[in-house]
This record gives C-alpha cells, structure tokens and sequence, in this order.
C-alpha cells in the first residue's frame, strides 16, 4: 500500500489530471461494489457541499447578524446622544455652581458645625445631580437650625433630615442628605 501511494504521488505532479484520474482512479473505482460506488459519489457530492455550508456560509452568515446587532446598539446610542445634545442645547448654560460637597463645608465652618461632623459622603442623586449624606455626633440644636437655614438660602434643599436627641440637653445627632 505505501509502495502504491509513493508511485501515485510521483506519478500525479508528472501526468495531467485527465490521465492520472483514467489511470489510477478509475480503474480504482470500476473495482469497487456497486453499493460502495453509490456511498463514493454520494460523499463526493455531499462533502464539498457540507465543507460550504459550514465552513463558508454560516460562519458569514453569523458575523453579518452580529455586525446588524452591533449596527442597531450604536444606531441606539447615536440617537440617544442626539437626544442628550438636544436637550443640553436646548437647556443653554447655566451658571457654575460650587460643587455642594464645598458649599456645605463652608457653611458649616461659618456656622461652626463642621467639628460635629462625623460624616460628609457624597452619593449620585436619581437625577444625576449631585447629593450629599451628612451625619452630626452631639451637635448644638440651634446652631444646627442655623446651618439648616444658610444651606436652604444658598439654593441647596434637605430630602431627608433625621434629629435624634443627645444625652446631653441641647445637642441632636443629625443624618441628612442634600442637593
């Protein structure tokens, strides 16, 4: 059997295909059983066909649905962008506002609440504004009253204030969140 193989080979890069095939093949084939000459054809057929539809068009197939896939994610995120920019033309600009984390520091400095505080972390609001959670350890009543009222002139509003009361009289803790 390797010694037929070695003389195909050498035979094959010498003859055209013509001859090679009514040579060595065909001789080949007319000696095989009728049932094995139909399963050969079959597979002949059948094989280059399987070899394209596997290996050719479904992987094409399948990269052509993920690039539309992809095509309609970013056609999604172009419009929502345009939206966005449309909604911020729209808007125009707005003065800079201090950053509320500064803000509500330098209140509390001037009303002289910031050594009470424990707690300054600042948390994204639903609306993408900025918000801020603060927490008070034995702070004075009034002078909490009075921080309270400078943020709420300076255009920053309380969502949730909670008042505890100390051990000692006049002092809360506080926890507040605000924007």
């Amino acid at each position: 059997m390797k010694d037929t193989m070695h003389k195909l080979y050498l035979n094959f890069n010498s003859l055209n295909w013509q001859q090679y095939l009514e040579q060595y093949w065909l001789p080949y084939y007319q000696g095989l059983a009728d049932r094995e000459q139909r399963l050969l054809i079959f597979a002949a057929i059948s094989l280059p066909a399987i070899l394209l539809i596997f290996a050719i068009i479904l992987p094409l197939n399948d990269a052509r649905t993920n690039q539309q896939l992809a095509l309609h994610a970013l056609q999604g995120k172009v419009e929502e962008a345009e939206s966005l920019a449309a909604q911020l033309k729209s808007k125009g600009t707005a003065p800079v506002r201090a950053s509320t984390m500064s803000m509500v520091d330098k209140i509390a400095r001037q009303v002289q609440v910031r050594k009470f505080m424990t707690r300054l972390r600042p948390q994204m609001g639903r609306d993408g504004g900025q918000r801020l959670l603060i927490q008070m350890r034995s702070a004075p009543y009034k002078e909490t009253i009075v921080f309270f009222n400078t943020l709420s002139q300076q255009g920053l509003s309380l969502l949730q204030v909670k008042l505890q009361q100390s051990k000692e009289q006049a002092y809360v803790h506080v926890q507040a969140v605000i924007e």
